[in-house]
C-alpha cells in the first residue's frame, strides 16, 4: 500500500535538497506527522504551532541563514500571522554562558510564566531551584534545560536526561520565550518569509480563503501537496517503485541481501547517494555484517541522519551509508539521486511497533516525605522532604533525614545519589538506625562476608564448568535467520543482548548457564524459541519446563504459532 504521508515528506525533501525554503501548511494532525517525519532529516526545520509556536518564531528571526529549511504550521496560524522579532525579544529571556546577574531574573520569569516549581523536575512547565542550580523543562522541548552558576555567573548551559540528571548537550545560549505575554502586534505571515519561498498547501485544506478575503497574495504562488499532483510526482514514482521491490522481497526472503544488492547498486553505478536507515545500533550491526557478506561496502555514519542529508552535496556519490535512525521515512527520489530504505519498512511491524521501555532506576521523584529511605554510610531513616540551610553565607537545598533519638542528617541534593527508598519484602515498618550507631556498619560487614562466602562457592563450581566438554553448537544458518526475521516486533535492547549470549553460549565449546530475566511482556519467550529452533537446527530434541499448566498451555500457542 501506497504511504501518503511519505509521498508528501518525499516532495518536501526534494526541495530542501535542491536547497529551497518550504513553508508547509495543514491541519494540525497532519502537521505532526510531517514534522516527526522531517526533523531526523533536517535539523533546519521549523514548528510554527502549538507549544513550540513562539519559541520556533523566535528561532526563525535569529537564523540567519534561511535556506535550505522547512517551516510547518496551520492554516490558523497562517491567518493570525506571526508575532514581530521586537516583541517576542521584548517578552523573552535569553541566557548565555558567562553571563552575569541572571539567576533571581530567571527565576522571577518563570513563575511570571506559570511554571510550577517542584524539587525535581520530570515535565514540561516545571523548574527546580536546588542552590547554584536551575532545571527548567520548557514547554515544547524534548528534554530540560540546567543552568548551572558559579559566583553568580552562568557557569554550564545545556539539555540534559531527566531520569539520570546528566547534561547530554551543552549550549552556549537559550531563550525562554514568553507564554502569556499581555499583548502581541502580529504581522502578515507571509512577510517574514524569504523572496525565493515555496508554499505548499496540503490536501485535506480545500481553500485559503476567510471572510476577510484570500490569505495568499496573487504574488504568490501555492502549490497543492497531493499524491496526484505535480509537486509530487517525483515523490509518488519512488514510493511505488519501493514498493513493489519491498514486495518483491518479502516473496524471496532467500535471497533477500542478494536481492538489496542489486537495488542499491543499480543506483550507486549511476551516481546516487543511498541510506539504510536501522531503528538501534543491533540492527545496524547485524545489517553490515550482512551486506558485507553480499560483497557491498556500507560507510557507517555515526552522525545523525540530518547531518548526512544536510550535507550530501560534499559527499562521495555513488555510496551507501548505514545510520541509526528509527523515525526516518523511506524514499526514493530519482529526481536528486536520494535514497533512504528503512529496515522498519522492510520488515513491517518489526522495525515499526512502539519500543517497549524497562521500568527505570529509582529516583528522588518516587520518595515522598514520611518514607523510610537508607543512606549508603548511615543506614535506615526517615525522609522529612528537602529544606534551605545556610552554611558560611551560601544558601543551599539538603534531604532531610531523621534517625533514631531524633538525630538529624542533612544530605546536600548533589549527593543524592547515595540516598535510595527502603523497599520491605515483608512489607514491615524498619527500625531507624542510629546516626553514628555501631549497627549500620556491623549489618553491612556481615553482608559482605556473606556475599564473599558465596562468591567462593561459585567460583568453584564454575571452575568445574570450565573443565566440562559439552555439545557445540553449528553457528546460526539461512533457516535460522528466516526464522528470526519473522519475529513481529523489534527487539528491545536487553532482548536482543539476552539472544545473542544465548546463542554464543550455545555455540561456543563451555556449559551453557545462563538465567533470563524479566518482566512479564518483556520478551523472555521469543529468547526461549530461538535457542530451541537452534537446537533442533543442528538435529536435537528439546525440552520446555514450565511450573504451571496454565504456562504449559501457553507457551505451547506461542511455540505453536511462531514455529507453523
Amino acid at each position: 500500500m501506497i504511504d501518503v504521508i511519505a509521498v508528501k515528506v518525499g516532495a518536501i525533501v526534494e526541495r530542501l535538497l535542491q536547497n529551497k525554503t518550504v513553508l508547509v501548511v495543514s491541519d494540525e494532525n497532519n502537521s505532526t506527522l510531517f514534522f516527526e517525519s522531517l526533523q531526523c532529516l533536517t535539523d533546519c526545520i521549523y514548528c510554527f504551532y502549538g507549544d513550540s509556536f513562539l519559541r520556533d518564531v523566535l528561532r526563525w528571526y535569529e537564523t540567519e541563514e534561511k535556506e535550505g529549511a522547512v517551516i510547518v504550521t496551520t492554516q490558523d496560524v497562517l491567518r493570525r500571522g506571526l508575532p514581530t522579532r521586537a516583541a517576542l525579544k521584548k517578552e523573552s529571556l535569553t541566557i548565555r554562558r558567562n553571563q552575569h546577574g541572571v539567576r533571581q531574573p530567571l527565576v522571577d520569569f518563570l513563575i511570571a510564566q506559570g511554571y510550577f516549581r517542584v524539587p525535581v523536575v520530570e515535565s514540561p512547565g516545571e523548574f527546580a531551584v536546588r542552590g547554584l542550580v536551575v532545571d527548567v523543562f520548557p514547554r515544547g522541548e524534548m528534554q530540560p534545560v540546567r543552568v548551572q552558576f558559579s559566583g553568580g555567573r552562568v557557569d554550564r548551559l545545556g539539555f540534559f536526561d531527566p531520569v539520570t540528571q546528566r547534561t547530554e548537550n551543552e549550549i552556549f545560549c537559550y531563550s525562554f520565550v514568553a507564554e502569556h505575554a499581555p499583548r502581541f502586534r502580529y504581522v502578515p505571515f507571509l512577510s517574514v518569509m524569504p523572496s525565493d519561498f515555496e508554499l505548499l498547501v496540503d490536501e485535506c485544506i480545500s481553500l485559503l480563503h476567510d471572510g476577510a478575503g484570500s490569505l495568499v497574495p496573487e504574488s504568490i504562488n501555492y502549490r497543492v501537496l497531493s499524491p496526484l499532483s505535480e509537486v509530487c510526482s517525483n515523490s509518488a514514482a519512488g514510493e511505488a517503485r519501493l514498493e513493489e521491490f519491498i514486495s518483491y522481497l518479502k516473496r524471496s526472503s532467500r535471497r533477500f541481501f542478494s536481492s538489496m544488492k542489486s537495488f542499491i547498486n543499480e543506483r550507486l553505478e549511476k551516481g546516487w547517494t543511498v541510506v539504510f536507515a536501522c531503528p538501534n545500533p543491533f540492527h545496524l550491526e547485524r545489517f553490515y555484517e550482512e551486506f558485507l557478506n553480499v560483497g557491498l561496502s556500507p560507510v557507517i555514519w555515526k552522525a545523525n541522519l540530518s547531518q548526512l542529508v544536510q550535507g550530501r552535496k560534499t559527499k562521495k556519490a555513488g555510496k551507501l551509508y548505514m545510520v541509526v535512525a528509527p523515525g526516518a521515512p523511506c524514499l526514493d527520489l530519482e529526481s536528486v539521486q536520494f535514497s533512504i530504505i528503512t529496515a522498519s519498512r522492510i520488515f513491517g511491524t518489526r522495525g515499526a511497533e512502539k519500543k517497549r521501555t524497562a521500568p527505570q532506576a529509582h529516583s528522588l521523584r518516587d520518595i515522598v516525605r514520611g518514607d523510610f529511605v537508607v543512606h549508603r554510610d548511615y543506614g535506615i531513616g526517615r525522609f522529612e522532604g528537602i529544606v534551605q540551610e545556610t552554611v558560611r553565607g551560601v544558601t543551599k537545598e539538603f534531604l532531610k533525614i531523621v534517625y533514631a533519638g531524633g538525630d538529624r542528617l542533612f544530605c546536600p541534593v548533589e549527593n543524592m545519589h547515595l540516598v535510595h527508598k527502603y523497599l520491605s519484602p515483608s512489607g514491615k515498618e524498619p527500625h531507624l538506625d542510629k546516626l553514628g550507631g555501631r549497627a549500620w556498619q556491623i549489618r553491612k560487614r556481615k553482608v559482605r562476608m556473606a556475599v564473599e562466602k558465596v562468591a567462593h562457592e561459585l567460583l568453584e563450581i564454575y571452575a568445574k564448568k570450565e573443565t566440562a566438554r559439552p555439545i557445540k553448537f553449528s553457528r546460526p544458518g539461512e533457516l535460522y535467520e528466516e526464522f528470526e526475521k519473522t519475529f513481529p516486533y523489534e527487539e528491545t535492547e536487553s532482548q536482543h543482548k539476552a539472544i545473542e549470549e544465548v546463542i554464543n553460549d550455545l555455540t561456543s565449546e563451555y556449559i551453557t548457564d545462563r538465567l533470563i530475566c524479566g518482566d512479564v511482556g518483556f520478551g523472555k519467550t521469543e529468547v526461549a524459541l530461538r535457542a530451541a529452533f537452534k537446537a533442533v537446527e543442528d538435529g536435537f530434541q528439546v525440552l520446555l519446563l514450565a511450573p504451571t499448566t496454565l504456562l504449559v498451555h501457553q507457551h505451547y500457542r506461542i511455540f505453536s504459532e511462531r514455529l507453523k
